[in-house]
């Protein structure tokens, strides 16, 4: 399917497979918008790794368009494409109390700000109804709206904060970073193989030692790994300078 005039996205060219998704929901009467990291990603100039499309079609619905594709489903009302061995993420809008019926409360409902924004296909225009655009310029993780509500609806969010702000170097938002620590406790009921992958990806930032400072103040570390506790201000003998946590993260 292919296009003489494919949109771009800040200069990146969306794909013509993500492009055919998008084009197959709306010729069946469906809403279909580019989400998530694809479009945060061209907004800062990268080249991006991951596209996911939102929509108003049901998970059945998406079965039924693409069931010619090799897929698999995840919670939330995602369904996985597999084209030529890549991924691509197709995802009922999220409401309130389950699916969403527009792009405005999908996008309510997502975890921060820059990535509460859509690219619509159609027209070439971003939906950015929370400043997402300005808080990428800012180098600002905000949850969007309240961050106790976005917290609750998924604790791994209060993770992925963190995350955020080590990964490409960003600051908490005051109010976003303040809900965390009461909440720290509903990190608990998340599963253990979800917040792994955030601590690897953590690990592998730049600089991990700020991302653990992060989720001691937060009381986070003490509901995910109590044992690193206790190197809290314990110095090691062969670099004085440095608490265990801070030895191992500037390493």
């Amino acid at each position: 399917m292919q296009d003489n005039t494919s949109p771009a996205i800040e200069g990146q060219t969306v794909p013509d497979f993500v492009l055919s998704i998008t084009r197959r929901l709306i010729e069946d009467g469906h809403q279909a918008y580019i989400v998530g990291g694809a479009l945060r990603d061209a907004l800062l100039g990268n080249e991006p790794k991951d596209w996911d499309v939102a929509t108003d079609a049901t998970p059945e619905g998406i079965h039924r368009l693409f069931h010619e594709l090799i897929r698999f489903d995840l919670k939330h009302g995602t369904v996985t494409l597999v084209h030529q061995r890549r991924h691509y993420e197709v995802t009922t809008f999220r409401g309130k109390t389950g699916f969403g019926r527009n792009i405005e409360e999908d996008l309510a409902h997502r975890d921060f700000t820059f990535n509460a924004m859509a690219y619509d296909t159609t027209d070439g225009k971003i939906i950015d109804p929370f400043n997402g655009r300005s808080d990428i310029t800012g180098k600002v993780v905000r949850a969007v709206k309240s961050p106790v509500e976005r917290f609750q609806e998924d604790p791994l969010r209060m993770m992925r904060a963190i995350r955020f702000a080590v990964e490409p170097g960003y600051s908490i938002d005051p109010k976003t970073l303040g809900a965390v620590a009461p909440l720290a406790h509903t990190i608990e009921g998340v599963a253990r193989e979800r917040i792994r992958d955030e601590l690897l990806r953590i690990l592998l930032a730049r600089k991990p030692s700020r991302g653990f400072t992060l989720m001691r103040k937060t009381d986070l570390l003490k509901r995910i790994l109590p044992e690193l506790l206790e190197g809290y201000r314990k110095r090691q003998n062969d670099l004085p300078v440095y608490d265990l946590p801070a030895h191992h993260g500037n390493r």
